[in-house]
């Protein structure tokens, strides 16, 4: 909490001016990859301040070793596109080991929110799959991630005495080797567009204002990607919820999954949008709609896989208490799970 005040007395114009003794810090919960610190002024000395001088601000603090997840200075470089591009957070300044941004006064949405505002999340991850991120490769990244996680996470060990290693021993990582390459092949057989994804669209990751906009955050897993991947990582995110306060701090519901009608829905907005953003008028068909799902169906099962082997390498380094190994378990369990009925369906 400290280290964020001092950041941003040391970044944000006019804060050095400031009696620390008017500066607070709030934990904010949520973040499974970096520590985030809301930072702000004391309300009964805002009105002290110069003209223009923020009284608010986001630290974030980036996890320990968090760089093999993805490139800092490509994230970056995502993170500075999209700020001056109106989306997202404005980026404000930064520090060693983190950056400050524009604390947005919006509300963030919890799991069982997702299926409540469905044509505005699916209106908005269009508007996300139509930017253009010129400073970036545009190879679809899934595949590639995989594979450099799947090596990471298979290194990862603990002493016989940790009860991590008992957890760890249970995953079969000449299983997942195998899964990968099939996987490959699977995903090559229904056409999905290669757009900017967000990759990480989680209730945590979205936001909305008391007048009702939406906002995207967290853009530290985007790059470019499968349309259908995307679509399909913030479906399986609907059966996460966060908000445990004790260990593991997560619980896997499955009855949360979107239904038929929730998926047509999603569909139907989502066209509707990418149509207009591309300056289409033309009405979206059933068919259409059925193949979106489809094209989603295919990828179904994938995120549970990227995000377990996420989870493994995290519960060798990371510091914020979660209960990875868990995490993971779980969502290869889901993986295993819904490969089965896609792969029957398809």
């Amino acid at each position: 909490m400290k280290a964020a005040k001092k950041a941003c007395i040391d970044v944000l114009p006019g804060w050095k001016a400031i009696p620390t003794k008017y500066l607070e810090t709030k934990r904010i919960t949520g973040g499974l990859t970096n520590i985030l610190t809301k930072v702000f002024v004391r309300p009964d000395y805002v009105p002290q301040l110069p003209p223009g001088t923020l009284h608010q601000a986001l630290v974030r603090t980036f996890g320990k070793d968090t760089e093999v997840f993805f490139s800092r200075n490509m994230e970056s470089l995502i993170f500075a596109s999209l700020s001056s591009s109106g989306v997202g957070p404005k980026l404000l300044g930064t520090f060693p080991g983190g950056r400050i941004e524009e604390f947005l006064d919006a509300d963030t949405l919890q799991t069982t929110d997702c299926k409540l505002y469905i044509p505005q999340i699916s209106e908005v991850l269009a508007g996300v799959h139509d930017l253009d991120i010129p400073e970036i490769s545009h190879e679809p990244n899934l595949f590639k991630t995989l594979t450099s996680w799947l090596d990471i996470a298979s290194k990862v060990s603990f002493p016989p005495n940790n009860p991590k290693a008992q957890l760890l021993s249970q995953i079969d990582f000449k299983q997942i080797t195998q899964e990968l390459q099939s996987l490959q092949s699977h995903a090559s057989s229904v056409s999905s567009p290669v757009v900017f994804c967000h990759n990480d669209l989680l209730a945590a990751n979205l936001m909305r204002s008391a007048s009702g906009v939406f906002h995207v955050i967290d853009f530290e897993y985007g790059n470019y990607n499968f349309r259908g991947y995307d679509i399909a990582n913030h479906f399986s995110e609907w059966v996460v919820d966060y908000s445990l306060e004790t260990h593991p701090k997560f619980k896997i519901c499955t009855e949360y999954y979107p239904s038929a009608e929730q998926k047509e829905l999603f569909a139907l907005h989502y066209l509707r949008k990418w149509y207009e953003l591309k300056g289409n008028k033309k009405e979206v068909s059933p068919e259409e709609v059925k193949q979106l799902i489809k094209e989603v169906d295919y990828f179904l099962m994938i995120p549970h896989l990227v995000w377990s082997l996420w989870a493994i390498i995290q519960s060798g380094t990371s510091t914020i208490s979660f209960g990875y190994l868990e995490f993971a378990l779980q969502r290869l369990e889901q993986y295993y799970q819904l490969k089965q009925m896609v792969y029957h369906k398809y």
